[in-house]
């Protein structure tokens, strides 16, 4: 059973890079800042050989942007970190701000199988992925691979937009969802390509995480 590491309280004024290489380098890994186009991200652990390694960066829910040069904001953000093998980065996990120590830990796992490569399931290479149908729920990935997130109908809270899947056409799917905030911004719609939907993944028992 996995359990999730204790929050952290955040240091005022100390950005995310800063947290996140202190915690990685308790755990003897390194990592580097990386920035294109006003985003910045950690690279973690890359080899030198196949140049396979991990990403570290903040997201939050209502903008396309991934940071770690910011101090993160416990009410809005969550850390996202991925796999990235033969050019695919796939998702390990996304926690709330304060839970930096679970992806922290995740990552530490995969570097020390040695950088396996991943399906969609969250297999190693060679697992069958998901087979889409008709009916199904599945999360929506934006420009950057992270789910959509935004206000739930009641506008109280965050959450993970799920959407169906209406039809399937020459492997495009047709999406609809009952959120009307994801709706009002036009996120899903038609002609989806596999690659940008994933399974939706459960939630804490706590209900402490958007991911």
């Amino acid at each position: 059973m996995t359990t999730s590491t204790p929050p952290v309280t955040t240091p005022d004024g100390v950005n995310a890079a800063q947290l996140a290489i202190e915690a990685l380098a308790a755990r003897g890994i390194s990592a580097d800042i990386d920035e294109d186009a006003g985003n910045s991200w950690l690279i973690i652990g890359e080899d030198a050989n196949t140049g396979s390694h991990a990403v570290l960066c903040l997201f939050r829910g209502d903008d396309d942007e991934t940071v770690v040069l910011r101090v993160p904001d416990p009410d809005r953000d969550d850390w996202y970190a991925a796999t990235v093998v033969n050019g695919v980065e796939l998702q390990l996990m996304i926690r709330p701000a304060a839970q930096l120590g679970d992806c922290v830990e995740a990552i530490a796992a995969w570097l020390a199988e040695g950088r396996p490569a991943r399906s969609l399931t969250g297999g190693t290479e060679g697992a069958i992925e998901p087979d889409y149908a008709v009916g199904d729920p599945v999360w929506l990935k934006n420009n950057h691979g992270f789910p959509v997130v935004t206000m739930n109908n009641t506008h109280t809270s965050h959450e993970t937009v799920t959407f169906t899947i209406q039809a399937i056409n020459n492997g495009r799917y047709e999406l609809d969802t009952d959120n009307k905030f994801a709706r009002r911004r036009h996120c899903g719609g038609s002609d989806v390509s596999a690659d940008r939907l994933m399974r939706p993944q459960a939630a804490p028992k706590d209900g402490g995480a958007r991911y």
